[in-house]
């Protein structure tokens, strides 16, 4: 099973670190169309890691189980 999450960054989100920012939590993202970024696991504590260390910085979070 898949896990993941979109966020809705705020204005101060840097998108240009986010190839370092995955690989350190051995995650893989996806900035959408709408400049949300998804975030997707197959460990779920990777992706909970994840979303704390993002938390100042997000505006939304929608959560995905695939």
């Amino acid at each position: 099973m898949t896990y993941g999450f979109t966020i809705q960054p705020n204005s101060t989100f840097n998108y240009d670190m986010l190839d370092e920012f995955a690989h350190g939590y051995d995650v893989t993202y996806t900035i959408n169309s709408d400049d949300t970024v998804t975030f997707e696991s197959y460990v779920f504590d990777d992706l909970d890691e994840v979303h704390d260390q993002l938390e100042d910085l997000i505006v939304d979070t929608a959560s995905l189980l695939c």
